[in-house]
């Protein structure tokens, strides 16, 4: 729910700002909210090993930076309901990232489900395609 408030939102914001400003804005109250959350829960801010910082600065870099950075620019162009769709994605890609990358392969009764999130998903993102591509129906 809360990825489908952001896309939407997103989809409005991004008719009169860059990415640049909106990731700007967005990571900015994120950052905030998150150190209000965790003050308030006192969870600990610091005193981690290297390798944690390292793993933390990874996902900033490819999940945040990049990642989320792409479906930002990606409101300008597409619909929030496919960003939405494509955001989805998410699940069947860490499967395979993390059975290439360590080894953990995914229990075989994922897969059907893995499946047919993936079809849903090109059912979905070539339907809205293919939609856009119709000529409009005339006016009686």
């Amino acid at each position: 729910m809360a990825a489908a408030v952001y896309t939407g939102l997103g989809e409005r914001a991004r008719a009169a700002l860059s990415t640049t400003s909106y990731t700007l804005v967005c990571y900015s109250v994120c950052a905030a909210v998150l150190l209000v959350v965790c003050l308030v829960g006192g969870v600990r801010l610091g005193g981690y090993e290297q390798s944690t910082w390292l793993a933390i600065l990874g996902i900033v870099a490819g999940a945040q930076l990049l990642g989320h950075s792409m479906f930002n620019y990606a409101l300008h162009k597409i619909s929030a309901t496919t960003v939405s769709m494509l955001i989805l994605l998410e699940v069947p890609g860490s499967a395979v990232i993390a059975w290439l990358w360590l080894g953990q392969v995914p229990p075989a009764a994922a897969y059907p489900g893995l499946a047919l999130l993936v079809v849903g998903v090109a059912v979905v993102v070539l339907g809205s395609t293919r939609a856009l591509r119709r000529p409009p129906e005339p006016v009686v």
